[in-house]
């Protein structure tokens, strides 16, 4: 695997950048769930075997719903009022 400094990635056009970005999260993902799969593969029976592709797959339907912008909005406020507040605690969303 080739690396590169952040010298070569600032000088790739925008574009380019973010299809990057896009493919080295979608690998992190991709690798989580092999490391995820591969635990259970010991455990998986005849019946039970659920090949990575289909598990991969399983496991990118599952998303969160968009939020509006006001919602996103509303949680910085809070976000916001808490750090002035001196409270740094977790700030629990609603969903």
């Amino acid at each position: 695997m080739r690396r590169y400094d952040m010298n070569y990635f600032n000088k790739l056009p925008l574009l380019l950048g973010t299809k990057l970005i896009y493919k080295i999260i979608e690998d992190t993902k991709k690798k989580q769930a092999w490391e995820i799969w591969v635990s259970c593969y010991p455990h998986m029976e005849g019946k039970n075997f659920v090949p990575f592709e289909k598990f991969y797959n399983q496991q990118a339907i599952v998303k969160r719903p968009h939020k509006s912008a006001k919602e996103l909005l509303n949680v910085a406020d809070e976000i916001k009022t808490k750090i002035e507040f001196g409270e740094y605690k977790q700030v629990n969303f609603k969903e």
